[in-house]
């Protein structure tokens, strides 16, 4: 069953921990409320909360009940704990906060079917409610909220034209309906089921997007540079989209730690360590700690071949992990390598066999091939 749901939703999952809103027109005091969400999206993704959270306090002074307001009251614990854990305190609320989106983006389209904007935020927050039972395990669940989204992803495919930030959706969408099972094998027979896409057709919309809307602009640079670190295997072009989103949001420190990821695999050392430094300021949240021992590991065991020090930011960056739950998984194909790396070369065969598997195990960007070029 499991193997079934992952099929399934293969070609909508990847989206979802983003958000987006419409450009067009907005409820009652449409321009006022528009610059108000302009502000506070873009605080929010500077990573100034505080000032977020005042401003969605006006939002809902002028909207009251509305679906817009609850999606950016979900969303902004989801960023403050970027990435969230699935086991978390903060993930209950938040998804709590998707279903009344839904419920009242429902309310908008019962006197409304075609609302674009209803639509859209209905779709993304029954896609996030998805993700969530899908990766707590809940399977059926998610398979219940499945047949639901991908009908308004296809509703959404029809409409950008009068509603641009659907080019968002349509790209992504576009992209894994065929990139996804090339990558994956195992997952092509389950792929008749969806309607074809067309990578390159994907690739345009999302630059679309990143170009020419407003609220999906950020997620679009996020997703491209992802698509092209993972799917593309070029690195170079990666770097190049999160640094828009660097330049643009300089004390987001969830992209800078992305963009410094590219670094260092790029083999941009000197340029990576300054923003090592930077990360290395941010103390409030144990993931950056993390991270920082992880990227000082790398260098270590890439440009200073010295594995022994490597080990040693290895061993504080694996014992945050283990603290960090689920949290940390981004950094595990990195850590596990590197310990491998290091008890290979002590001729410790069992204990490099154990951690080369738990790298392999999180190793979706071709890293553990990567390292083995640098050695």
């Amino acid at each position: 069953m499991k193997l079934i749901v992952k099929a399934l939703i293969f070609s909508i999952l990847f989206f979802l921990a983003h958000f987006g809103m419409g450009r067009q027109k907005m409820p009652s005091q449409d321009t006022a409320i528009y610059r108000l969400l302009e502000q506070t999206h873009k605080n929010m993704h500077l990573w100034n909360f505080q000032e977020a959270e005042k401003q969605l306090v006006k939002v809902k002074s002028l909207l009251g009940e509305h679906y817009i307001v609850s999606f950016l009251e979900g969303m902004l614990p989801y960023m403050k704990h970027a990435p969230i854990g699935y086991q978390s305190a903060e993930i209950e609320g938040h998804i709590k906060l998707m279903r009344k989106t839904v419920e009242l983006a429902d309310r908008r389209l019962k006197s409304n079917k075609n609302d674009p904007e209803a639509l859209f935020f209905k779709m993304t927050a029954k896609s996030i409610i998805m993700r969530y039972y899908a990766q707590t395990g809940q399977s059926m669940k998610a398979v219940g909220e499945m047949e639901e989204v991908y009908g308004l992803i296809r509703t959404g495919n029809k409409r950008k034209n009068e509603y641009k930030e659907f080019y968002f959706t349509s790209g992504i969408y576009n992209y894994l309906r065929e990139g996804y099972p090339e990558k994956h094998p195992i997952y092509k027979p389950f792929a008749v089921m969806f309607e074809k896409g067309d990578k390159a057709l994907g690739l345009e919309q999302l630059e679309y997007a990143a170009k020419n809307c407003l609220f999906t602009s950020s997620e679009s640079y996020n997703f491209l540079s992802y698509l092209y670190l993972s799917y593309e295997n070029k690195t170079d072009k990666a770097l190049e989209y999160m640094g828009v989103l660097v330049q643009r949001y300089p004390h987001n420190f969830y992209n800078m730690m992305r963009y410094t990821e590219l670094l260092i695999r790029l083999k941009k050392y000197q340029e990576a360590e300054i923003y090592i430094h930077k990360l290395s300021e941010y103390q409030k949240d144990k993931f950056y700690p993390m991270v920082v021992h992880t990227f000082r590991g790398m260098i270590a065991q890439w440009r200073d071949k010295n594995i022994f020090q490597a080990e040693l930011y290895y061993r504080k960056a694996e014992n945050l992990a283990v603290e960090l739950a689920s949290r940390s998984v981004s950094m595990h194909a990195y850590i596990y390598g590197g310990l491998y790396k290091y008890h290979k070369v002590l001729g410790e065969k069992e204990k490099a066999k154990n951690y080369l598997q738990k790298a392999k195990e999180y190793d979706h960007q071709g890293y553990l091939k990567e390292m083995e070029t640098v050695q």
